[in-house]
C-alpha cells in the first residue's frame, strides 16, 4: 500500500508539471484494480504444489544474492526447485501426476502424426488440386491456431504476473518496516542528492541555452550544426555531472569499496531515464525553437515532451529502480507483479495518449512537410502522417510481446534494437537521398569526354535510373534485413556466413546484378568506340563503307552481349540453360522453315553488304522508293523521302538497288525550242549557259566541260536538244537547278523561244467564206502599258545553299519511281 501511494504520488507530480488535463488517479486506479483482481485466495492444488518449491519463489521468500533477477538465477532457481522436489517422495509423486495428467494430450497430439506416417492413397483426377488447397488451408490454420496460442500464452503469462500483487492483500508478505528503513536510508539521501544537483544544474544551463538559441537564429544553414552541437552538449552536462556527484555521495556515505545493491539501481535507472528525455529534449526543444532538429511546432513540442518524459521516467523507474527494489527488499513473486503493474500502465497510457492525438499530430506532420527542403523528407513525412499511429500501436504491442517473453533483459533488448533501428534507417534514408539526387541530376561527363564521345553521356543517363533503382531496391532489402537482425527476427551473421552465402539466393541475385553491370559496362565500351571512329570531328575521315560496318557491328555486339548477359544470370540464378541452349537450336531451325521471308531478308541483306550495294548517307532507289539511306540492318534499309517520309525497305522485297552515289554523276538537260530556231545559235547559248555556271559556287562540283549530244527527237511542239553535265556524286541536282535557271535567263536575253502547248480558236465560215465579225468591248493597252514592273532588289531569305553539301543533310534526292 505504502508503494502505491508513492507511486500515486509520483504520478500526481509528473501530471501537474506535464499540463495533463486528467488526474493521475486513473492510472492508480487501474493499479488497484489489477491487484485487487488476485484478491481471492489460492486453489488448494497450487497451495499444496508450491509448499515444495523452493524458498527463492515462495510468497514470503526473499532473493539470496543481486543476480537472482537475471536469467541465470532464473535458471539455477528452475533446477534448485527441479532437484528438491526429485529428492521429497511426496514432491515426487506430485510431480508425476501432474506428468501423467499431460501424457493423454500428448498422445492424442501424436495420434494423427502416426496415421500421417501410412502411405496415402494416389489421388486422382482433380484430388490432387482438392489435396493442395486442403494442405493450404490447413497450414493457414495451424499458423492461425500458433497466433492465437502466443497471444493467449502472453495475456496468460501476464496476468498470472499481476497475480503477484495480491500478496499485497492476502498477508503471505511480512514487511519489517524498521528494516526497511535502515536499508532504504542511503538510497533515499542519494535520490535526493541527485536530483537537488541535476535540477540545479539545469537551472545554470538555461542561460547558456537562450544564448546558443538566439545565436542559431542568427545563423543559416550549415552554420547552425554548431550552436546545435553545444546545445546538445549543456543538456547532456547536467546529467553527467549530477551522476557523479551521485556515485561521489553513495562512496563517501558508505562503509565498504562498493556501492550497494540499491544504489547501483537507482543510478542505473537514473542514467537511463535521464538520456532518454534529454535526447527527447534536444529533438524537440519546446523552449528553444531554433535548437530543434524536428521541423515541428512549439505547440507540439509543448505538449509531447513532457507527456513522453513521464512514460520514460516510469519505464525506467518502475522497471530498473523499483520492481528491482521491491524484490530485494520485500518479495521477488511482489517484485514480479509491480514490473508487470508497471508494463501495463504504460501500455495504456501509450494507447490512451497516441489514440487521443493522431488528428493532431497527424496534421502537424503536413505542415511539417511543407517547411523542409528535401522532397523526398516531404513525402516520407505526408505519408508518415496517415499511419503514425499504427506505426506507434504495432511497436508499443512488439515491445509488449518481447517483455512477457523475456521480462530480465527485455528493457535493455528493446533499447538496443530501437536505436540501431533508428540508426540503420537513418543511414538509409541517407542514401536514398544520395540517389534521388543523382537519377535527378544525372551522370555528367567532362568536355574531353563529350566531345570525342557526345552520345556517351545520354547513354549512360539511360541506364542510370535503372541501376539506381535497383540499387535502392536493394538498399530496402538491406536496411530490413538489418532491422530483422537487430530485432532477432533472423540470424544475418549465420546468413552471410561462406558456407551458407554460396548456397543463398541473395548472393545469387547479387552476381547476377554484378553480371548485367559488367555486361552494360563491355557494351558502354565497345558502343563508345564506335562512336569515337564515326565522330566526324575527328581529323580521321571515315568513309561510308566503315560507317555501315561499324553500324552493323554495334547491332551484332548489342545482341551477343544480350544473349551473354540473359545467360550468365539466369546460370547465376539457378536456372539450366543447357535445355535453353539446345532449344535455341530447335527454335532457329523452326523459324527458318516457318519464316522465310525473314530468312530471305537476312540472305539479301548479307549478300548486299558483302557487295557494298548501298552505305549509309547513300541515296538509293529500292523497292520503288528513293531515298536516303538512314539506318542499315542485316535484315532492312531505312530510307528518307524527299517529302522526309521515312521507309523501312525489307530486303526480301528488293530486286535490285540503284545507287546516285558511286564515283560521278550527270545532269542531263533536255531542252525543248521552238522548230524556227537556229540549232547552232541554241548550242551556243547553251555552252554560254554552262560559263556561266562555272563562275558560280557549283564549278567546284562539275568534273568535265559540257557534253554536248545534239537534237534528239522532234517532238509535236518542239526540238528536242540534249547535254550533259559531269558532276561529283551526290550534287547533280543542285548543279542541274542552277543550270537550268542560268539557261531560262539565257535564253530570254536572246529571245530564244521554249515552246509550249497552244490552242487555235476557230469562230466558224459561213458559205460566203467571210470570216464572221470579232467585236470587243472596251479598250485595248499597248504592249508598253502591259509590262509588269520590276522586280524588287531584296534580300533572299531562307536555309543557305545546298552547293557542296551532300544529300544526307539536303534531302536533294529524285522523287520516287512509284511517285512519277
Amino acid at each position: 500500500m505504502v508503494f502505491l501511494a508513492i507511486l500515486s504520488s509520483m504520478m500526481r507530480v509528473e501530471t501537474v508539471r506535464a499540463g495533463c488535463r486528467r488526474p493521475s488517479w486513473i492510472f492508480l486506479l487501474v493499479l488497484t484494480v489489477l491487484a485487487m483482481a488476485g484478491v481471492e485466495p489460492a486453489s488448494a492444488e497450487t497451495v499444496r504444489f508450491a509448499q515444495f518449491l523452493p524458498s527463492a519463489v515462495t510468497p514470503s521468500s526473499e532473493p539470496a544474492d543481486a543476480a537472482e533477477g537475471s536469467a541465470e538465477a532464473d535458471v539455477k532457481a528452475a533446477q534448485d526447485a527441479l532437484i528438491k522436489v526429485l529428492k521429497d517422495d511426496k514432491a515426487r509423486a506430485l510431480f508425476l501426476e501432474e506428468l501423467q495428467k499431460t501424457a493423454p494430450a500428448a498422445t492424442e497430439t501424436a495420434a494423427p502424426v502416426t496415421g500421417a506416417s501410412q502411405p496415402a492413397e494416389t489421388p486422382k483426377d482433380g484430388a490432387a488440386v482438392g489435396s493442395a488447397n486442403h494442405q493450404l488451408t490447413e497450414k493457414v490454420s495451424e499458423y492461425t491456431r500458433e497466433f492465437g496460442s502466443d497471444i493467449i500464452e502472453i495475456l496468460v503469462r501476464t496476468w498470472t504476473s499481476l497475480l503477484n500483487l495480491r500478496t499485497i492483500f492476502d498477508g503471505s508478505v511480512s514487511i519489517d518496516w524498521a528494516s526497511l528503513s535502515d536499508r532504504l536510508t542511503n538510497v533515499a539521501q542519494l535520490i535526493v542528492v541527485t536530483v537537488v544537483a541535476v535540477l540545479g544544474l539545469r537551472l545554470a544551463a538555461r542561460p547558456g541555452l537562450r544564448g546558443l538559441d538566439r545565436l542559431a537564429g542568427r545563423s543559416k544553414s550549415w552554420r547552425k550544426v554548431l550552436p546545435i552541437v553545444l546545445g546538445a552538449v549543456l543538456q547532456w552536462l547536467p546529467m553527467a555531472i549530477a551522476t557523479v556527484i551521485g556515485v561521489a555521495f553513495a562512496f563517501w556515505r558508505t562503509t565498504t569499496s562498493q556501492l550497494d545493491n540499491y544504489q547501483t539501481l537507482f543510478l542505473s535507472a537514473f542514467v537511463m531515464a535521464q538520456m532518454f528525455r534529454i535526447g527527447l529534449n534536444v529533438l524537440l526543444r519546446p523552449k528553444y525553437d531554433n535548437l530543434r532538429l524536428l521541423p515541428f511546432s512549439r505547440e507540439l513540442a509543448v505538449f509531447w515532451t513532457p507527456r513522453l518524459g513521464l512514460l520514460i521516467s516510469l519505464v525506467a523507474y518502475g522497471l530498473l529502480f523499483v520492481g528491482p527494489l521491491v524484490s530485494y527488499t520485500i518479495s521477488f513473486r511482489l517484485g514480479i507483479g509491480v514490473r508487470a503493474a508497471v508494463v501495463v500502465i504504460a501500455v495504456i497510457f501509450a494507447f490512451v495518449l497516441v489514440l487521443r492525438n493522431r488528428t493532431n499530430v497527424a496534421r502537424e506532420l503536413v505542415a511539417a512537410s511543407g517547411r523542409v527542403h528535401s522532397k523526398s523528407l516531404a513525402n516520407v513525412l505526408v505519408r508518415l502522417s496517415k499511419v503514425w499511429h499504427w506505426l506507434i500501436i504495432a511497436y508499443v504491442l512488439l515491445a509488449f510481446a518481447i517483455w512477457s517473453a523475456r521480462p530480465t533483459d527485455a528493457l535493455n533488448f528493446l533499447m538496443n534494437a530501437t536505436l540501431l533501428t533508428i540508426l540503420a534507417i537513418t543511414v538509409g534514408g541517407m542514401l536514398n537521398h544520395l540517389l534521388s539526387d543523382v537519377i535527378k541530376k544525372g551522370v555528367r561527363m567532362p568536355e574531353s569526354v563529350r566531345t570525342p564521345l557526345p552520345l556517351l553521356e545520354r547513354r549512360v543517363n539511360v541506364f542510370v535510373p535503372a541501376i539506381v533503382g535497383f540499387v535502392r531496391l536493394l538498399l530496402y532489402v538491406v536496411v530490413l534485413a538489418v532491422t530483422l537482425h537487430f530485432w532477432h527476427v533472423i540470424d544475418l551473421l549465420t546468413f552471410v556466413n561462406a558456407d551458407n552465402f554460396d548456397q543463398s539466393l541473395f548472393r545469387r541475385i547479387l552476381s547476377a546484378f554484378f553480371i548485367l553491370v559488367t555486361m552494360l559496362a563491355v557494351w558502354l565500351a565497345v558502343t563508345s568506340w564506335i562512336e569515337f571512329r564515326l565522330n566526324p570531328n575527328q581529323v580521321r575521315a571515315v568513309t561510308p563503307r566503315v560507317r555501315t560496318i561499324l553500324a552493323l557491328l554495334r547491332n551484332a555486339v548489342t545482341v551477343l552481349i544480350l544473349i551473354i548477359a540473359l545467360m550468365l544470370s539466369l546460370s547465376e540464378l539457378g536456372v539450366d540453360i543447357a535445355p535453353l541452349i539446345a532449344s535455341a537450336g530447335v527454335v532457329g531451325l523452326a523459324i527458318g522453315f516457318g519464316s522465310q521471308k525473314l530468312v530471305q531478308d537476312i540472305i539479301t541483306g548479307m549478300f548486299i553488304q558483302l557487295e557494298n550495294a548501298m552505305n549509309e548517307g547513300d541515296v538509293v532507289t529500292v523497292g520503288g522508293i528513293s531515298g536516303v539511306v538512314e539506318h542499315l540492318t542485316i535484315r532492312s534499309v531505312g530510307l528518307r523521302d524527299l517529302d522526309g517520309v521515312y521507309h523501312v525497305v525489307p530486303f526480301s522485297s528488293v530486286d535490285s538497288v540503284s545507287n546516285f552515289m558511286r564515283g560521278f554523276s550527270y545532269h542531263v538537260c533536255e531542252m525543248g525550242v521552238a522548230y524556227r530556231e537556229n540549232i547552232a545559235e541554241v548550242k551556243k547559248l547553251m555552252f554560254h549557259a554552262f560559263d556561266r555556271l562555272m563562275q558560280t559556287d557549283h564549278g567546284a562540283s562539275i568534273l568535265d566541260p559540257l557534253d554536248m549530244h545534239g537534237v534528239t527527237s522532234f517532238g509535236d511542239n518542239a526540238v528536242m536538244v540534249r547535254a550533259r553535265i559531269r558532276t561529283t556524286a551526290g550534287q547533280q541536282w543542285a548543279v542541274g537547278r542552277a543550270y537550268n535557271e542560268i539557261l531560262k535567263e539565257v535564253f530570254d536575253e536572246y529571245g530564244i523561244e521554249i515552246p509550249f502547248p497552244q490552242r487555235t480558236i476557230w469562230f466558224g465560215e459561213p458559205k460566203s467564206g467571210e470570216a464572221p465579225p470579232l467585236h470587243f468591248s472596251g479598250s485595248v493597252k499597248s504592249r508598253e502599258d502591259s509590262q509588269r514592273p520590276p522586280v524588287p532588289e531584296t534580300e533572299a531569305k531562307g536555309p543557305p545553299p545546298v552547293v557542296g553539301r551532300p544529300p544526307s543533310e539536303t534531302l536533294d534526292v529524285p522523287e520516287s519511281p512509284d511517285d512519277r
